[in-house]
């Protein structure tokens, strides 16, 4: 038996609280609730019973079943974002570690996030406050390990009721994907913001923004 195109889809609330140690630098620590599901495909070898006169004959072909392994848990960690601008032109640099607790199943994730960023500011007449676009990349280095086991006859009735303990290391293929947002300065205290992020690695943030 083996196991292949794993793969994993997280949704994570987090609430963040941060604060500037410098006119350009921010710390920040970040605390939370994921949801996420694994998947994989469980790979089962053709069937064989060993026929008297006639020896090992394979009665089953080959065969690949979907594996689905839902999890939640709690996530935690921490960052800094480095900033400057000149002009109506600005850029930023933001390094933050998280670490998940999953309950479903033994297991943790682990990312570290990396992102730079290019953009610029407007003050357009239409609307209150001011607008803020970017783009960017992200270089993500997520790791998260998933410890179940499974039950042979439930993947094939013709298997034999024996469980079998697996572990799971999953790694993203490509670390960098390409980025690009906006924030909307309501108040000096109102901030609402939009991430999406394209490539091998899809990602969608959406955030709300206050301030003392």
């Amino acid at each position: 038996i083996s196991f292949s195109n794993a793969s994993s889809h997280d949704a994570a609330m987090t609430a963040r609280l941060d604060f500037w140690l410098l006119p350009f630098a921010n710390i920040y620590g970040i605390f939370g609730y994921i949801n996420g599901e694994a998947e994989l495909d469980v790979n089962l070898p053709a069937l064989i019973v060993d026929l008297p006169i006639v020896g090992p004959t394979p009665i089953t072909e080959p065969t690949s079943v979907n594996l689905n392994i839902d999890y939640n848990g709690t996530t935690f960690g921490g960052g800094t974002t480095l900033a400057g601008g000149y002009k109506q032109f600005f850029g930023s640099l933001d390094i933050n570690y998280t670490h998940s607790n999953i309950d479903v199943v033994d297991g943790e994730i682990r990312t570290l996030t990396v992102s730079p960023r290019l953009g610029v500011l407007v003050n357009p007449a239409a609307i209150k406050g001011s607008l803020a676009m970017w783009v960017g990349a992200m270089y993500m280095d997520y790791e998260q390990t998933v410890t179940d086991d499974i039950n042979l006859n439930e993947l094939d009735p013709r298997l034999p009721s024996v469980n079998i303990d697996f572990e799971l290391d999953i790694k993203n293929q490509e670390h960098w994907n390409f980025l690009f947002g906006g924030q909307w300065e309501i108040t000096k205290r109102w901030q609402v913001m939009a991430e999406g992020g394209l490539g091998n690695r899809r990602h969608l943030i959406l955030g709300a923004f206050f301030r003392f």
